[in-house]
């Protein structure tokens, strides 16, 4: 398995946004990714050490925009959302600062997503 470690001053907090925001799944002490369950993220309480600090990424299969739609409406707050011809990719931040990098090789979506809404919205064609 595939591990990211986060360092964090608040436990409950960082669990919630990974499993009740993000939907990570909870697997023997370990949060693994929606799609994926050989990649998982270990929270571990600080101690001292630095929170804020790691850089990690996880794919979505299919429903990219409305996966990005259903955080944005729960709160979760994007950097950037682009378009490109490979795909999408997305950047976002957890609530200890952490930077998240949501990408998907698939433009199918079963829902209709208005983006015109949303400033960090790019297309690179």
């Amino acid at each position: 398995m595939v591990a990211v470690y986060l360092f964090t001053d608040d436990y409950d907090r960082l669990f919630n946004f990974y499993f009740n925001i993000l939907k990570f799944k909870e697997l023997d002490c370990v949060l693994t990714f929606p799609e994926n369950d050989n990649a998982g993220i270990w929270l571990l309480n600080a101690n001292g050490n630095p929170s804020g600090l790691s850089y990690f990424g996880y794919e979505i299969k299919t429903n990219f925009l409305s996966y990005c739609e259903s955080l944005i409406s729960v709160g979760v707050k994007f950097e950037m959302v682009w378009g490109q011809p490979s795909g999408y990719v997305a950047r976002f931040f957890d609530p200890d600062g952490n930077t998240i990098l949501i990408t998907s090789e698939c433009f199918d979506e079963s829902n209709e997503v208005d983006t015109s809404n949303w400033g960090f919205f790019n297309t690179i064609k």
